[in-house]
């Protein structure tokens, strides 16, 4: 068994593939201590290629292929194949610093974590980290290197920044919790780390840096369409059927509803852009939160107080001031991005 399983869904990443390779053995660790998995999700241009080029140095990196099916579907492959005491998730195009690694293992294996969350920078396209001070939210640092259940995980901790690749997971855990993702859905971070935050009990916060999340123009977290927004209010039907149920405790459900606040202000920005304008009704038939918390930035509670006023009108008297916005920055045609 290795330490560690590192699983990598594959999609037409020719331009990023190797440097995220190349620092996966950048982390001190010797080949027998981790695998790493990688998933071609239906890949079309050279990935499989220069995969199959870099592994002939490596012993430890297995992939293996399916149809296009999306990363859920690919990460859940993963899972099924791997046999390392823990799991970490990496998005292709995106990249580790060095030495960090055996730092957080050192860290989930000694306090026996079933979740470990560490911390990332960004980095522009061409993987120039920008740099900036990127301060520890005050809960996050409260709450660092202490053992913590899952509410605290996720009202504490995750502060609604769900990014699956941040998490160290015990894979006895996950496999114990049936932990797979939702498969074909947008926005499958929030559904999983919500469902893994009812089941924690050893979890984690550390602030060491790690991970560079690789900014793309295109990428799928910053394109939006039709799929995306239903997948969007789908999520937020199944936190508000989650609240109604009672499945929260005070805390976590107070997050939970400040979550499904934050969506929904963005899910209803969206709707009021026009391209996706014409498409409101069909979507907010199956919206089904009647009331918004009032919580959040000034945005946030404005925006929810006027849909707790108004209803589903509230995205015609959204409409022609982001029409107007977006004109202004230049930006009418942002939901017509390809992925």
């Amino acid at each position: 068994m290795y330490r560690l399983s590192i699983i990598i869904p594959v999609f037409n990443v020719e331009k990023y593939i190797i440097d995220c390779l190349n620092s996966l053995y950048q982390q001190n660790l010797s080949e027998n201590d981790f695998e790493i998995i990688l998933i071609n999700d239906g890949s079309t241009d050279q990935s499989a290629n220069l995969i199959n080029s870099f592994s002939q140095s490596h012993s430890n990196i297995k992939m293996y292929y399916q149809k296009n099916s999306g990363p859920s579907a690919a990460r859940n492959l993963g899972i099924q194949k791997a046999i390392g005491e823990y799991l970490l998730f990496i998005d292709s195009d995106d990249f580790l610093l060095p030495n960090k690694i055996p730092l957080l293992l050192q860290i989930a294996e000694k306090n026996q974590l079933e979740v470990l969350r560490a911390d990332y920078l960004n980095s522009k396209e061409n993987g120039k980290i920008v740099k900036y001070e990127k301060s520890i939210i005050s809960s996050r640092r409260i709450y660092s290197n202490k053992i913590i259940k899952g509410d605290i995980l996720y009202s504490k901790i995750f502060c609604m920044e769900f990014f699956t690749p941040l998490l160290l997971l015990n894979r006895t855990f996950i496999l114990k919790n049936n932990l797979y993702f939702h498969e074909g859905i947008y926005f499958e971070d929030i559904d999983f780390s919500t469902r893994l935050s009812l089941v924690v009990t050893r979890a984690m916060f550390t602030p060491i840096t790690f991970y560079i999340y690789r900014l793309r123009e295109n990428s799928i977290t910053h394109s939006i369409n039709l799929k995306k927004v239903k997948d969007l209010t789908d999520i937020i039907n199944t936190l508000q059927n989650s609240v109604d149920r009672n499945r929260f405790n005070y805390p976590m459900k107070q997050s939970v509803l400040q979550n499904i606040t934050h969506l929904s202000v963005y899910l209803f920005i969206r709707l009021s852009e026009p391209l996706l304008y014409p498409h409101k009704k069909e979507i907010l038939s199956t919206y089904k939160v009647g009331y918004l918390s009032i919580t959040g930035g000034l945005k946030e509670k404005i925006i929810a107080i006027l849909y707790n006023l108004t209803g589903k009108h509230l995205i015609r008297i959204l409409h022609p001031f982001v029409y107007v916005k977006l004109q202004l920055i230049g930006g009418g045609k942002t939901a017509n991005k390809k992925e």
